[in-house]
């Protein structure tokens, strides 16, 4: 037997309230030491609901890592980069080294909001 877990049973429950095109799937795994355990997934199809239940195994890392982070520290990190770039900004006497820590700011932050977006909608909880 491989290594790997499997998809051992699935089924089709009812659709999303939240998203039409959605459905809502159970699907049982069965884990590398031959447990299984059903997991709830939404997708327009089985696969798409696989995929989503894989997406979001493989993202729940970087939500562990946020949610264990307090907010004052991307605070403090944010002002310390702004401070830096003020003081580069008088020492050359050009704006551009603020404008271009807020820009990229900003796309960090848009791009964390279009991520989380894409994850949310995969979530089991946003769609019931």
């Amino acid at each position: 037997m491989k290594n790997k877990r499997m998809a051992v049973k699935t089924e089709r429950l009812k659709k999303s309230k939240r998203y039409p095109k959605y459905w809502k799937y159970a699907i049982d795994i069965m884990e590398v030491d031959g447990t299984i355990h059903t997991t709830p997934a939404y997708g327009t199809d089985l696969e798409d609901a696989l995929t989503s239940v894989h997406l979001i195994e493989k993202r729940m890392w970087l939500m562990r890592f946020f949610n264990k982070v307090p907010q004052w520290v991307a605070f403090v990190v944010g002002g310390i980069l702004m401070i830096g770039a003020a003081i580069l900004s008088e020492y050359f006497s050009s704006p551009s080294w603020v404008i271009g820590v807020l820009g990229s700011i900003c796309l960090i932050g848009g791009g964390l909001y279009y991520v989380n977006g894409k994850i949310e909608k995969h979530m089991v909880n946003m769609n019931e």
